[in-house]
């Protein structure tokens, strides 16, 4: 079987499965174009390995999908392989990820780590809540268990400079000044450049640097109208 000719078939399944499910949804969930998917399911091109990750992220799961990309992609796989063992979803997350609204972000990062009630997604965002989760969950990245909503994917690496500009435009216009220690986005640093003693050396400086910054953020003689924004960057860290 082609590309195409399991890609319009897995399409057909996904839309096949779903009440509101059509090309218009998927081209909102995925960021490809309705022509473009009108253009696939008529077997008029053959789409590019980008295209092809954007729709599979949204009608399959990640097993499934990594395996379809190796099958047609095989000068890929070790690569989707590879990210597969250090726990990081496969799928390119593009499409989705530019166009995640400010309510969405909020749900999704939210939801991470041990999860966010139902309750407290609705203080914060009223009905629009609802509409985030509908869309976050139709793409398979959170969960509902119960009255608590949860991230299915541990990792999501972004790459490309829009997306990052798009998630820092995002995280600021989130910022809650009356909610400092409210959850939110995480950013880590990593280094394989370190031996014993500049682990330990880095973990003390974070230490020393974490209690610093909670005096700052809790103390009120610093509150203020300000906005305050750091990034930490080095040739080393990812």
């Amino acid at each position: 079987m082609t590309l195409v000719e399991e890609l319009q078939r897995e399409i057909e399944k996904w839309m096949g499965s779903r009440r509101n499910g059509n090309l218009s949804v998927l081209s909102r969930l995925s960021g490809v174009s309705y022509p473009t998917l009108r253009r696939i399911m008529q077997a008029e091109f053959t789409p590019n390995l980008e295209t092809v990750m954007q729709v599979v992220s949204v009608i399959m799961d990640d097993k499934q999908g990594r395996a379809f990309l190796c099958r047609h992609f095989p000068d890929f796989a070790p690569i989707f392989k590879k990210q597969e063992e250090v726990g990081y979803r496969m799928l390119n997350l593009a499409g989705l990820l530019q166009t995640l609204t400010k309510e969405e972000f909020m749900v999704f990062n939210l939801a991470s780590g041990q999860g966010v009630t139902m309750a407290r997604l609705h203080e914060k965002l009223g009905q629009q809540a609802d509409f985030a989760i509908a869309r976050l969950t139709a793409a398979d990245l959170i969960e509902v268990q119960g009255e608590v909503v949860k991230t299915k994917i541990k990792n999501v690496s972004l790459t490309n400079i829009e997306e990052v500009l798009h998630h820092m435009t995002l995280a600021i216009s989130c910022f809650d000044r009356e909610r400092v220690n409210d959850y939110g986005s995480q950013y880590g640093i990593f280094s394989d450049r370190l031996n014993q003693e500049g682990i330990e050396a880095a973990h003390t400086a974070m230490l020393e640097a974490k209690k610093k910054l909670v005096e700052v953020f809790t103390d009120p003689k610093y509150f203020g109208d300000q906005l305050y924004i750091t990034v930490l960057s080095s040739s080393y860290m990812d």
